[in-house]
């Protein structure tokens, strides 16, 4: 997977350790970003996972099918929303979700109440 140049800017301090924020403007390749970023993260920290969050549930299927999906391998992952996010702690999973259903999913945390305000109840 290559990136432009100015992608290359953006996450030269997250390839440092980091947190950062990719902020591009739409069409910028911040998707294209963040498929990097995992898939580097992924292939060089052992027991590593990565969390999508978008803001909109249709989004978790087209960032998975178009975006993820293609570019990272044979690793077990697939999106999961709402009460199913976390389904195997044990494994090197990717997961998508919106906002309120990682909000559920948390420790301590209603899951049915995440996946309610997902669908706009």
């Amino acid at each position: 997977m290559d990136l432009y140049r100015y992608q290359d800017e953006v996450l030269e301090r997250a390839l440092e350790g980091d947190n950062i924020i990719v902020w591009l403007p739409t069409g910028g390749g911040k998707t294209c970003a963040a498929v990097y970023m995992a898939k580097r993260h992924l292939e060089t920290t052992p027991g590593a996972k990565v969390v999508v969050l978008v803001n909109k549930v249709h989004l978790v299927d087209q960032h998975y099918t178009k975006e993820f999906n293609p570019h990272l391998g044979q690793r077990p992952h697939g999106p999961y929303e709402g009460s199913t996010l976390i389904k195997d702690e044990s494994s090197a999973i990717e997961l998508y979700t919106t906002a309120n259903g990682l909000l559920g999913a948390l420790p301590g945390q209603d899951q049915d109440q995440g996946q309610a305000q997902d669908q706009g109840q």
